[in-house]
């Protein structure tokens, strides 16, 4: 998780930004989770801890970006309904999951989807350095 969450984004973020510079345009969106904005993800111990360095990575660029006219936001998802998602996990334990997010229901794809298009707009172009959930009300409990 470590290696894929944080050096992957690292990574990624490293190459985006040596294109982006020289055209002072752009806007670099790391899906990371809710687990990078609460304090506690009962069941995991690394997942958390990643995700949050994910979350504070995508952050760290948008002083120096802001200024050469790019940002850089993370957008944390909650629950989203992919089949990997209820793969091998009960009602029961599906029923706990969707009853964290207070809007009653997990998202779907293309909400998510839709919020990183906007992201990447220029109606967006005052918005950087701040998580912005997409999650249902998860992260504001």
């Amino acid at each position: 998780m470590i290696a894929i969450d944080l050096r992957g984004t690292f990574l990624s973020m490293k190459y985006e930004l040596r294109h982006m510079v020289p055209f002072h345009k752009g806007s670099i969106v790391n899906i990371a989770s809710g687990a990078g904005l609460v304090r506690a993800c009962p069941g995991s111990r690394v997942t958390p801890r990643a995700k949050h360095g994910q979350v504070g990575l995508t952050k760290v660029p948008h002083s120096i970006t802001a200024r050469k006219g790019f940002g850089s936001t993370p957008s944390p998802p909650g629950l989203v309904d992919t089949p990997l998602i209820a793969e091998g996990r009960s009602p029961e334990v599906m029923a706990a999951r969707i009853a964290a997010h207070p809007i009653g229901r997990i998202g779907r794809p293309e909400e998510i989807a839709d919020a990183v298009v906007w992201l990447c707009s220029d109606r967006s172009s005052f918005v950087t350095g701040t998580a912005m959930p997409v999650d249902g009300g998860y992260v504001a409990r």
